[in-house]
């Protein structure tokens, strides 16, 4: 199916959906290889860093990039800068809960 592009300007975007019985991120490992532009979106946990990495999580797509990449260290790294009064970018800045604490 064709779908419009997400653009100021007017164009058509070809999509074609694959079933591949690999990891995401051998996907999408492959796919940057074969020149395409990737991104693998994930729903992360607003509570803590890696989902359920350090307690056994394996389960979901946050626990599984952190097993297969850097994920966990650097967003531990991020964590641990933030303790240390190093200021940090506001995308990278805890999230508040609706009466502005952290969560």
């Amino acid at each position: 199916p064709r779908l419009p592009c997400l653009s100021l300007q007017s164009c058509e975007v070809l999509t074609n959906i694959n079933v591949v019985h690999a990891t995401v991120l051998e996907v999408a490992t492959q796919r940057i290889e074969d020149g395409c532009r990737v991104a693998a979106v994930s729903a992360a946990s607003a509570y803590h860093c890696g989902g359920g990495f350090l307690s056994g999580g394996r389960h979901a797509l946050e626990e599984a990039f952190c097993v297969q990449s850097t994920l966990y260290a650097s967003l531990e790294h991020v964590e641990n800068s933030l303790s240390d009064g190093f200021p940090a970018p506001s995308h990278a800045s805890p999230v508040k809960t609706h009466d502005g604490r952290n969560w």
